[in-house]
C-alpha cells in the first residue's frame, strides 16, 4: 500500500491524526473507530486526490506510481504525509455529512420534520481539489500556478 498506492501506512496515519487533533475532537473519534481496511481506503482515495493536483517539477523516479518525491527530494516530505491524513479525514467527513444529509431528506419527505434548505448553486458548481481546506493549504507550495475554466 504505501508507496504504491498510498503515501501513508494507517499507522502513520493514525500517529498524525492523534498528534494533531485533540483527543475529543470528532474527526478523530470518527476515524478512531474505523476498522484498518476503512482507514487503508481512505488513505487511497486521499493520495488519488493529491496526485490529481498540479505538482510542480517532475518525478524523482519516473517509474514511481505517485507524484512524490519530486525530483531531488529524498523522500516524501512530511507536510505532505500530513495533507494525505487530513485529506483522509475530509473524505471521510464529507461521506459522514452526505449520509446525515440523506436522512434528513428522507425525515424530511416523510413529513417527520421541516423541509431543510439545500446548498446554494455555486456550491455545487465549484468543486474543491481536495476534501480538506488544510490539506489544500498544506500543498500549496507544491503547486503549479494555473487556472480553471467553469
Amino acid at each position: 500500500m504505501k508507496g504504491i498506492n498510498a503515501y501513508l501506512s494507517v499507522e502513520e496515519a493514525d500517529e498524525i491524526i492523534s498528534l494533531r487533533l485533540r483527543e475529543m475532537d470528532e474527526l478523530r473519534i470518527f476515524w478512531e473507530v474505523l476498522d484498518e481496511n476503512e482507514k487503508e481506503a481512505y488513505l487511497i482515495r486521499s493520495t488519488e486526490q493529491l496526485d490529481r493536483l498540479l505538482i510542480r517539477g517532475k518525478k524523482a523516479d519516473m517509474s514511481q506510481l505517485l507524484m512524490f518525491p519530486r525530483e531531488g527530494m529524498g523522500e516524501v516530505p512530511d507536510v505532505v504525509l500530513t495533507a494525505c491524513a487530513f485529506n483522509a479525514l475530509g473524505i471521510m467527513n464529507d461521506e459522514i455529512k452526505e449520509a446525515a444529509q440523506k436522512q434528513v431528506n428522507i425525515m424530511s419527505a416523510l413529513g417527520m420534520i421541516m423541509p431543510q434548505k439545500t446548498a446554494a448553486a455555486s456550491d455545487v458548481l465549484q468543486p474543491k481539489k481536495l476534501a480538506s481546506k488544510t490539506a489544500m493549504h498544506l500543498m500549496k507550495p507544491y503547486l503549479r500556478g494555473g487556472f480553471q475554466i467553469v
